[in-house]
């Protein structure tokens, strides 16, 4: 498995931004150039927070074209490879509602929310499959757990092996996106068994199955 990360990214910046290091080099390449690259049979996407909230200046529906946008590039250029658009992550409520002074974008569970239905619509339109891990991640009221974050949106080391398991747990074989399956084909799990309660090291970045390549957002907004 290979995971292509890079702090502060968004729907557009994967295709522009230089973030992504070259082992050896000392330039850097954008992630779409990176996954190019790393030629994967399974891609997962889970990134967009960045541009998400009240104060990003960044409205649902440019949103929406830069993501379909990125869609498309990616699978123009991997017409083989299976992808899998991610929901968006919860957030804490201390987040959401700001009570701990780390939410400048104003995002809330409820942007978070109506994103994520948007994100369920472009899949089916762009025929990708919708993975929903946002009920794998939350609590009971909606939120992600205290203990999951240490600043209320970015996953600890131990729920990152959460999500990791989730997806290596929930995929489709033998799916082609070309034309093996039904367009917009929608995953919808329930979470995967509890994980060990001892901290597991992780890289916080995106998480990806054996042979799959996965895009993170890690800023402050991922």
């Amino acid at each position: 498995a290979e995971v292509i990360a890079a702090t502060g990214v968004n729907p557009d910046s994967v295709l522009t931004k230089e973030a992504v290091p070259v082992e050896g080099e000392e330039q850097r390449i954008t992630m779409i150039e990176a996954l190019r690259r790393a030629d994967p049979k399974k891609i997962y996407i889970q990134l967009g927070a960045n541009w998400v909230g009240t104060n990003t200046g960044i409205d649902k529906e440019t949103f929406l074209h830069h993501y379909r946008d990125m869609l498309r590039r990616i699978r123009s250029e991997h017409p083989q490879s299976v992808v899998y658009l991610q929901s968006m992550f919860p957030v804490s409520r201390a987040f959401s509602s700001n009570e701990n002074g780390k939410n400048g974008n104003g995002l809330t569970i409820e942007i978070i929310k109506d994103y994520n239905e948007s994100l369920r619509q472009l899949a089916s339109e762009e025929a990708v499959f919708y993975l929903d891990i946002y009920p794998a991640l939350a609590d009971e009221e909606g939120y992600l757990p205290d203990d999951a974050t240490a600043d209320g949106m970015h996953l600890t080391s131990q729920y990152y092996e959460h999500w990791f398991h989730f997806l290596r747990t929930h995929t489709v074989e033998g799916a082609i996106t070309a034309a093996g399956f039904d367009p917009g084909r929608e995953l919808v799990f329930p979470a995967p068994p509890e994980l060990p309660k001892e901290e597991t090291s992780s890289n916080e970045s995106a998480s990806s199955e054996e042979d799959a390549t996965s895009s993170q957002d890690e800023s402050s907004s991922s």
